[in-house]
Formats: structure tokens, sequence, C-alpha cells
């Protein structure tokens, strides 16, 4: 099997394409386009909640240690990353 090649595109680039999907009428393209066209929008939507996923992730890890906000932040990375809301680690376990 061959690795599919990625390439990197700016954001505005990226909602450009995306708004031009959205903006498409379904009813006057042919079923494999719409076919496509959905394809195309499921693929940008996983990458819009990976762009969030990630952006979640980096404020958590980079908020100050032992915080509230540090733990509101990890609270909400959880949720986005689908992960059971009272998982902790070692390293986040308040100590007695």
């Amino acid at each position: 099997m061959v690795k599919e090649r990625q390439i990197q595109v700016s954001t505005k680039t990226f909602c450009d394409i995306y708004r031009l999907i959205i903006a498409l009428d379904y009813y006057e393209l042919d079923y494999d386009t719409q076919q496509l066209v959905k394809s195309l929008e499921k693929a940008i939507e996983g990458k819009f909640e990976a762009m969030e996923r990630r952006k979640a992730f980096t404020e958590y890890k980079t908020a100050e240690p032992s915080t509230e906000d540090r733990e509101t932040k990890r609270k909400k990375y959880l949720e986005l990353a689908g992960i059971h809301r009272d998982w902790t680690s070692p390293t986040e376990t308040p100590s007695p």
C-alpha cells in the first residue's frame, strides 16, 4: 500500500475550500459529484475537529501548572478528545 503524501495549506485557503463546498448546490450535481462533495465535507469537518483538539491540548499543556485554569483546559481537551472526564494521569492527580 502506498502512503498518501500530505500537503500543507494556509488556514485561509482551507476555510475558503470549505466555504466553496458548502456553497455548492447539490441538486444540480450528478450523483458521483454529490458523493465527492459529501466526502470532502466529512474530511474537512474532521480536520476542523482535529485542529480544535490540538488547540485545546496546546492551551492545556502551556497553562500554568497547579492552577484552576489548567484543570479547566484539561477537562475541555479531554471532552474534545472523547476521553472520560474523570480520567487522570499520575502527574495530574492532586497530592493530599
